[in-house]
C-alpha cells in the first residue's frame, strides 16, 4: 500500500511557521512517503479435489487462499518533540503542516493504524486429458507419468483495507483546550467472475513437478469510504465537527463503482512422494489483481485550510481535498510448504 507523508519531525528551535513543512531545513519524514505491507504476511492455501473414480478424467475442486488480517501501527509526539502532519496548502499550492506537538506551545500525539486482508475462493471442474492412460500397474516408486489438465470454474476474491490517522492534542493556554482529530480511509474490492486454467504434472518416481496458469475474468466492485471528524473540548464541554485534516466535507462520503478486470495467476511446485498416497510439496505462486482501490491512494494531500473545522460558510478557496478513484495493481506472491494426500 502506498502512503503519502503523514507525519514529520523538525529539529529543536524550528520556527513555528516552518515546523514539519516538507523541504524546510532539518525536516524529516517519520511515517509515510513509502509503501507498507511489502514484507511477508501470514496466509494459507487449501485445495480439495474429488475424482469421480480412479480412471475418470473428471474432477471437482474447491480452493481457498488468503492473507490473514495484518496490521501496522505508528505513533509519535511528545512535549519535547516538534511533530507535525504535512499537507499542501490549496490557497498557495505550497507545502504546509499542522502542528501536533511543539515545546511550550502544543502537547499532542499523532497515530496511524492500517489493516489489510485478502480472501479468494474458487469452485472448478477439472478435466485430465491423460488420466485414463496413466499407468497403474507400476509400483508408485517407479512410475513415470505426464498429465495435462484443463479447468473451468467460478472465482470470488475480496481485498479489504483501511487506514485511520488520529491526533490527540492539548493547547495548554487558558482555557485549556483538547482536540481529537480523526481521518479514516476504508476500501473494498470484490471480484466475481469465471476462471479458466491449464496445468501439467510431471512425475518420475518419488519426484514431481507441477505447473499451472489461471486467468479469471469478471467484474470488480470497488468501494471507498472516507470519513473524518474533529472534537474540540473546552472547559469540559465537547463540540464535534465534520472533517479532520485530510478528510473534509469536500471528499467525505461513500463511493462505489464496478470495473471489468482480468486476474492472472501462475503457480509452480516441486513434490517428493513419501508414500504412495502422500507427498511433500514446496511451491511458489504469483497473483496480479489489476485496478484495485487501496486507502493510501485515495488520500488527496492538498487541503484548503479554510475548511478545517470549525469552518464558517461560505468557505473561500477551492474544495480540497477532493475524491477521485485512484487505481493500482495488487501483486501477491506466496511461498508455500505443505503435504498433499491422495487416496
Amino acid at each position: 500500500m502506498n502512503l503519502p507523508p503523514l507525519a514529520t519531525m523538525s529539529p529543536p528551535g524550528t520556527p513555528v511557521n516552518q515546523a514539519g513543512v516538507l523541504g524546510a531545513p532539518g525536516t524529516e519524514i517519520l511515517y509515510g512517503g513509502t509503501r507498507i505491507f511489502d514484507h511477508s504476511l501470514p496466509g494459507g492455501r487449501y485445495t480439495a479435489t474429488y475424482w469421480w473414480d480412479e480412471c475418470s478424467p473428471l474432477a471437482v475442486e474447491a480452493e481457498y487462499f488468503g492473507i490473514f488480517e495484518a496490521a501496522e501501527r505508528f505513533q509519535a509526539g511528545s512535549p519535547t518533540d516538534t511533530v507535525s502532519r504535512p499537507f499542501i496548502n490549496a490557497l498557495n499550492d505550497m507545502e504546509d503542516a499542522e502542528l501536533v506537538s511543539y515545546p511550550g506551545l502544543l502537547d499532542g500525539t499523532t497515530s496511524a493504524v492500517a489493516h489489510t486482508e485478502l480472501h479468494s475462493a474458487t469452485a472448478r471442474l477439472r478435466y485430465d486429458f491423460s488420466r485414463a492412460n496413466t499407468p497403474t500397474s507400476l509400483d508408485w516408486k517407479d512410475r513415470l507419468s505426464r498429465r495435462f489438465t484443463a479447468s473451468i470454474g467460478y472465482r470470488y476474491a475480496q481485498l479489504g483495507e483501511d487506514l485511520t490517522i488520529r491526533e490527540d492534542l492539548t493547547d495548554p493556554a487558558p482555557p485549556s483546550t483538547d482536540f481529537d482529530i480523526r481521518d479514516t480511509f476504508d476500501t473494498e474490492n470484490h471480484f466475481h467472475g469465471s476462471e479458466l486454467g491449464l496445468a501439467c504434472e510431471l512425475e518420475d518416481g518419488r519426484w514431481s513437478v507441477d505447473l499451472d496458469a489461471k486467468l479469471s475474468l469478471g467484474s470488480n466492485s470497488q468501494k471507498v469510504r472516507i470519513n473524518g471528524e474533529t472534537t474540540i473540548t473546552t472547559m469540559g464541554v465537547p463540540a464535534t465537527y465534520t472533517g479532520g485534516l485530510l478528510t473534509q466535507t469536500s471528499n467525505i462520503g461513500k463511493y462505489d463503482r464496478s470495473r471489468f478486470t482480468a486476474i492472472p495467476e501462475l503457480g509452480a511446485s516441486i513434490g517428493y512422494r513419501v508414500h504412495k498416497n502422500a507427498r511433500l510439496v514446496v511451491g511458489y505462486r504469483l497473483l496480479i489483481w489489476p485496478d484495485v482501490v487501496r486507502p493510501g491512494d485515495q488520500i488527496d494531500r492538498t487541503v484548503n485550510p479554510n475548511l478545517l473545522p470549525p469552518s464558517t460558510p461560505p468557505v473561500a478557496g477551492p474544495q480540497r481535498p477532493e475524491f477521485g478513484f485512484r487505481e493500482v495493481n495488487f501483486v501477491a506472491q506466496a511461498l508455500s510448504i505443505g503435504c498433499e494426500f491422495k487416496r
